[in-house]
């Protein structure tokens, strides 16, 4: 009972707190994912905001006041551009060799500049934030190539504009207390970073890369590669959440770093729940083992009474499956008597005709012949047509062969008449209660009727049936039942002596293979029938349930196991004898049956069944 208490509350304390892990999983992942999904909405804002830009720097660059690269026509049409489009600072025009002019008439060199290079090469590029020389501001500039018929393009339009927007949207990132965002490089190289930034302000700062704390470095390494995601790392000894999300527009990524508290405090109201519902299940559980302690005497007291009755239902069932299995067998035997009796008696009436008829016959050709002969003697010699025709005929031949034909069919119709009686026998019905009967007349019936097996076999010779018959008296039994039982005797010894033949060696072959029915009276009251075969053998592991209902050795299709459990019931149960055995391996078994020389009546044999119910 306490295993089972404690089995209990090891299970509902496992699937409450698999439960509750699941449910607080799922939980942090929505949060989580919220943070992330912030980012990316900054992400998407930057995005859309340099996107405006590179395609305004794109369509000058592309226009043919650009790509006549005359100064006179294109400074006025940049500063027309400045004007109109409001978030430059200037426009310039950059020369295959770098120099550049700019709208407002300064001049220089810019050959050193990546996004020059960049653009030179084809790109549409924007730089990482870098200080102008012409203005001393910081700004990040945008350069497109001018598009001509040649390869290389003969020059670059570029755009600065300021990081002021970028900060804006980077400073109104958020999470909560305590969270800040900020824009890295591929290089690891903040680009935007708030006031608070641990180290030191945007512009002095170093790469990630160079920062001795791992977490500061493994994030630079996922910015590196372009990843996004959101993890939990300890950043300078704190305990954060950091979302991250990679540009489409520029080679930057933007993160933001959060307190763990800023998700997790979220999760408290649900904690408190687990731990309020864990009270609950701990109560209830010591609530069910005080009761099981309770009902643990009655419980005791129910399981002997089951038992109990489990144990009278089990004898019932066994009880009621012999009683199905005998009912199922005994119409099945009366249903085939029945048949046999039928055929047996068809048989009989022309068989009889038959018979009877023979002696007539044999007297009129008898008289044939003498007439026949009387004729011969005193018309010496014969007319030629007479004589013609007994030569045709063969009058000598059919005089000498007719007696011999009547006799062989007067013997095949005695073989016939002796077959209908044994049928007969065998087939005897029990509507009308016990009769007297000869046992050697039903045990004849039956190995008449099994004489077919016992003939020679392409694995074995031809079984001898010794008939060791005592004096015995007619005894009182159920003729048709009786006939059954050693019906499935003698076929049984058969079958043994099959399997022991196929078995066999060359030396063991060669005994011959022997079917011996023994029978004697015992005193004044009894009588014994033994079957005994020289076949395999039972072994001594399946003796005890030889008797049992369905019980069988023999393969599918080939016995129902019902035999010898029916056999069982008809001695003991309907005829008040026994029924035994004794068998020795590969030497053979004999089955012994003790009758009384008179049976028990209907009403007995009903009263000797043990009852399902009382």
């Amino acid at each position: 009972m306490r295993l089972v208490v404690g089995v209990a509350a090891v299970t509902v304390g496992t699937l409450g707190y698999s439960g509750y892990r699941l449910a607080r999983m799922s939980l942090l992942t929505d949060l989580e994912r919220n943070a992330l999904l912030q980012v990316e909405s900054s992400v998407r804002e930057v995005d859309n905001w340099l996107g405006r830009r590179k395609a305004e720097i794109a369509t000058i660059a592309s226009t043919p006041t650009a790509r006549s690269l005359d100064w006179k026509t294109v400074q006025p049409y940049l500063q027309a551009e400045v004007e109109r489009l409001g978030d430059f600072h200037l426009l310039a025009l950059l020369d295959a060799e770098g120099q550049f002019y700019t709208h407002q008439g300064r001049t220089g060199d810019a050959s050193d500049r990546e996004f020059f290079q960049q653009a030179m090469q084809g790109a549409l590029y924007v730089s990482d934030p870098i200080v102008s020389r012409s203005t001393g501001v910081r700004q990040v500039s945008i350069a497109a190539p001018i598009r001509t018929e040649t390869t290389t393009p003969p020059g670059v339009i570029s755009g600065p504009i300021s990081i002021d927007r970028l900060t804006e949207i980077i400073t109104s990132l958020n999470y909560g207390p305590s969270s800040y965002a900020f824009v890295l490089n591929h290089a690891g190289i903040p680009i935007v970073a708030p006031p608070n930034w641990p180290a030191h302000e945007a512009n002095s700062m170093g790469s990630l890369f160079d920062q001795p704390d791992a977490a500061w470095h493994h994030l630079a390494r996922q910015i590196a590669r372009r990843q996004m995601g959101i993890e939990r790392l300890d950043l300078d000894g704190q305990p954060s959440y950091v979302a991250y999300f990679p540009l489409e527009q520029a080679d930057w990524s933007i993160a933001l770093v959060l307190p763990r508290r800023n998700i997790e405090s979220a999760l408290r109201p649900l904690d408190g729940l687990a731990l309020t519902i864990a009270g609950l299940a701990i109560a209830m559980l010591l609530t069910l083992w005080r009761v099981q302690v309770w009902e643990h005497h009655h419980l005791q007291r129910a399981k002997a009474d089951a038992d109990a009755a489990a144990a009278e239902l089990a004898a019932a069932l066994r009880e009621l499956r012999r009683t199905q299995a005998q009912l199922v067998q005994s119409e099945k035997m009366s249903s085939l008597g029945q048949l046999v009796a039928g055929i047996a008696h068809e048989f009989n009436n022309p068989v009889t005709f038959i018979h009877t008829n023979l002696v007539h016959a044999q007297a009129y050709f008898d008289e044939l012949v003498s007439l026949v002969q009387l004729y011969q003697e005193h018309l010496e010699p014969p007319p030629a047509a007479i004589a013609e025709q007994l030569e045709a005929m063969e009058w000598e031949f059919i005089q000498a062969d007719l007696p011999q034909l009547l006799g062989s069919i007067r013997t095949g119709s005695e073989r016939i008449r002796q077959l209908v009686l044994n049928l007969r026998t065998f087939a005897r019905l029990d509507e009308e209660g016990d009769k007297s009967v000869d046992l050697h007349d039903n045990l004849d019936s039956v190995l008449m009727m099994l004489s077919e097996r016992g003939q020679a076999q392409s694995y074995r010779r031809a079984i001898t049936i010794e008939r060791q018959y005592g004096s015995l008296p007619q005894i009182q039994c159920f003729p048709g039942t009786l006939n059954q039982v050693l019906l499935h005797l003698l076929t049984n010894a058969i079958d043994a002596i099959d399997t022991a033949a196929r078995q066999s060696s060359e030396a063991a072959a060669a005994t011959a293979p022997t079917l011996t029915i023994r029978t004697k009276a015992l005193g004044s009251q009894r009588v014994q029938i033994g079957i005994a075969d020289n076949g395999v053998g039972i072994p001594a592991e399946i003796r005890r349930c030889l008797f049992d209902p369905f019980f069988t050795t023999k393969p599918i299709g080939k016995g129902t196991g019902l035999g010898l459990a029916l056999s069982y019931q008809v001695i003991v149960t309907q005829h008040g004898g026994r029924l035994s055995f004794k068998s020795q391996p590969g030497r053979g078994t004999e089955f012994v049956i003790v009758l009384p020389q008179r049976a028990l009546t209907r009403s007995q044999s009903r009263s000797h069944l043990t009852p399902l119910s009382s």
